[in-house]
């Protein structure tokens, strides 16, 4: 075990952050998803972002300026880390992992909401993604029903 009393501050942040990153390269690689989606949400600072859950009481209403930060440096973290999000979704996507791909497909989007947070590629891609999960159903119909008229 590594002793960080050895190491200055802004080192053993550094090595804290080389750990999840190699640990998360490593969960793409081997297909543990959930494993995936875990360190990003550890190196990304945003366990908190995109949760149904989240909503303003009394106490949020208080401490508004302390949530505010949190907000923001979550935002900043999706946004560090966006394209591994969208890695990320296209893995679960792939295996069949719904549940996965949403969980960073909510966050994602969350942090896309905000105006100028995500570039314009990573925007087409969010919206590609979001458009494959909404809309497959409707999208399976219409072209059960297309193909069916392409018979007659």
């Amino acid at each position: 075990m590594l002793n960080f009393f050895f190491f200055p501050c802004n080192q053993v942040i550094l090595l804290v952050y080389v750990i999840y990153r190699l640990e998360f390269d490593l969960a793409m690689q081997s297909n543990d998803l959930k494993r995936a989606l875990q360190c990003l949400l550890t190196m990304s600072n945003s366990r908190d972002i995109g949760q149904d859950g989240i909503g303003l009481d009394l106490n949020d209403i208080l401490n508004i300026t302390a949530k505010k930060e949190n907000i923001v440096e979550a935002v900043q973290g999706i946004v560090k880390f966006a394209r591994e999000f969208l890695d990320l979704i296209d893995a679960a996507d792939a295996t069949a992992q719904v549940d996965i791909a949403r969980e960073a497909l909510k966050r994602l989007a969350a942090a896309g909401s905000v105006k100028g947070a995500l570039q314009g590629h990573e925007l087409r891609r969010l919206a590609l993604c979001l458009a494959n999960h909404g809309e497959l159903t409707r999208l399976n119909v219409c072209t059960i029903i297309f193909l069916h008229f392409l018979e007659y």
